[in-house]
């Protein structure tokens, strides 16, 4: 007979009940786990060495860094001085940058604010992930296991990909999952309301939260109404008092945006623009091209929605459907690599398959039952989203990890209820692939994140942007220098970047606006070299010829036009 996962605290005759007696976890348990004070000590344990990990990791990747990081440094600047008018962005959700302001109140620095921002995601996982494993029933021998892997992994992705919200919008998709995943959802107005609240605040870290809280949402609302959990008029109204709650949390949000753009607005994701049809040049223009930031921003990619994109619909012929179609089948490859870089035996893929494709014939009291095969809504629905867009970074994927591990912990119970004599050798077997699968690719980053990875490019940004203050020089900076962060430089000195032309020339640069060009130091900076209106600032920024020369960027002062 098929069972589901049943509660760690659960005692050992739960399986001599009647098989109609259907077990959930308690609000308790969701949020705090087992009452058992052991259970409470190894889970604070494992918490309490993650914080000390997170604590060296950041310190040691301070300075780490890319140009989302930037945006969402300069954003959390403007929250903290009051700057409204440059607050909204639609491509940047806000919850990340709102957990740098209180560090800059304090005056900590813009790039440690943007670690401890980091770091806070990494816990907020970990407490997601402690919640739906609570929430799916997940026994107490895998929840440990699963809470050890967790913070390997958040450890590391909370520096590997720099600064961004998704460990963060991942560990509130996983709280929003594990209010709807119980009973009390289809039975209690304020867990529905609950549940509709936290998605909210997942869209305020992350747009991609909004189209997934009614998939999600919706998903679950048709396996309740297929296992009969619930009559259809019950569900419905629990989903609209969790669609109600998302909409007060979201719509000030979404207000905003949308006066802004003066057009109904969630997102202003240019993921899809940039898939790039082979009849003109679709990539990103920052960078590529001379544009200048709104007044008061660093660089246009605070609101990339104001610079030239060429936006297209695989609906507009049949030549873009066709390559829509092509980049789907492209991306189930680069999706499979994605996941694998932190599964590398691909053991929740291969679960999620065994969840979908073995079940019986009585599929509705397996569904009902088995509940760690409702686990399969978020990573369906999460993997769909992200098929027909970019989708080539490991970050997307965050929420995959703890879903995944309540697929292998089903998939392993229901292996050892099929066959009952081998039960501990099948879990022993499961346990031990489990944790070669994921731990070792978090084992394998670890040690370059705690030695802290290669920022040479921030670093030598810092040296400019201190030259530049000391010696008073200012103004607008241009030119995109190779394995260089320009636009640092410009948020360390608080001045506009205009990006760079790949192909310019002195004359681009002298009526570009900018007072400051930088330049890679290589045989072409001696068109500048010649010319009036371009300063070598060497003598100025170095004591020698020698100390310029090991420098990798020149700098030039262009006159005023």
């Amino acid at each position: 007979m098929d069972h589901q996962l049943q509660i760690a605290d659960l005692p050992d005759k739960t399986e001599d009940r009647s098989p109609d007696l259907h077990v959930e976890p308690s609000l308790r348990d969701v949020t705090f786990g087992s009452s058992r004070r052991s259970d409470r000590a190894y889970v604070f344990a494992i918490l309490l060495i993650q914080i000390i990990l997170l604590f060296i990791v950041g310190y040691r990747n301070r300075y780490y860094n890319d140009m989302d990081g930037t945006a969402y440094v300069r954003i959390a600047h403007y929250y903290a001085t009051g700057k409204s008018h440059l607050m909204i962005s639609g491509y940047w959700a806000p919850l990340l940058s709102w957990l740098m302001v209180p560090s800059l109140w304090l005056g900590i620095s813009p790039f440690d604010a943007a670690r401890i921002a980091m770091g806070l995601s990494a816990i907020a996982f970990q407490f997601g992930c402690l919640s739906v494993f609570n929430a799916f029933g997940m026994t107490t021998r895998w929840r440990r296991v699963a809470l050890i892997l967790a913070a390997l992994a958040s450890i590391s992705w909370s520096v590997c990909f720099t600064i961004s919200p998704d460990l963060l919008v991942s560990a509130l998709m996983c709280w929003a999952i594990s209010f709807m995943v119980g009973p009390n959802w289809l039975n209690d107005g304020k867990t529905a309301f609950m549940a509709g609240c936290v998605w909210g605040v997942a869209y305020l870290a992350k747009a991609v939260a909004f189209p997934l809280a009614f998939c999600i949402s919706l998903g679950f609302g048709i396996l309740s109404f297929a296992t009969r959990a619930a009559t259809l008029g019950t569900i419905l109204r629990q989903l609209v008092i969790t669609f109600v709650a998302f909409a007060l949390v979201a719509g000030p949000w979404v207000t905003a945006l949308s006066l802004k753009y003066q057009r109904f607005t969630f997102s202003e994701s240019i993921s899809h623009t940039t898939l790039v049809p082979s009849d003109v040049d679709r990539e990103h223009p920052i960078g590529r091209i001379i544009f200048r930031p709104e007044a008061g921003r660093i660089t246009a990619w605070e609101d990339p929605s104001r610079m030239p994109y060429r936006y297209w619909s695989p609906f507009e012929n049949r030549a873009y459907a066709i390559h829509q179609l092509k980049h789907i089948s492209k991306n189930l490859w680069t999706i499979w690599c994605c996941l694998s870089d932190s599964d590398f035996l691909c053991l929740g893929l291969l679960a999620a398959l065994a969840g979908l494709v073995f079940a019986r014939r009585t599929w509705r009291e397996q569904l009902r039952r088995q509940k760690w095969r409702w686990a399969l809504v978020p990573i369906t629905a999460l993997l769909a989203l992200y098929l027909p867009v970019f989708a080539t970074q490991p970050r997307y994927y965050y929420l995959t990890l703890p879903m995944f591990l309540i697929m292998i912990a089903g998939v392993q119970q229901w292996l050892a209820e099929r066959f009952p004599i081998k039960s501990s050798r099948i879990e022993k077997v499961a346990l031990a692939m489990l944790i070669i699968s994921l731990a070792l690719p978090a084992l394998r980053r670890l040690p370059s994140v705690m030695a802290g990875l290669p920022d040479g490019p921030f670093t030598s940004a810092r040296v400019l942007a201190q030259k530049l203050q000391t010696t008073g020089l200012t103004g607008p900076l241009i030119g995109n220098p190779p394995l260089f962060a320009a636009d640092w430089v410009g948020l360390l000195t608080e001045q506009p970047w205009y990006g760079a032309d790949p192909a310019g020339t002195p004359d681009t640069y002298r009526h570009s606006g900018a007072r400051l060009l930088l330049i890679r130091r290589s045989p072409i900076h001696s068109r500048f070299a010649n010319d009036p209106d371009f300063q070598d600032l060497d003598p100025v920024l170095f004591a020698s010829q020698a100390e310029a020369g090991k420098f990798p960027v020149k700098v030039f002062r262009i006159a005023p036009q």
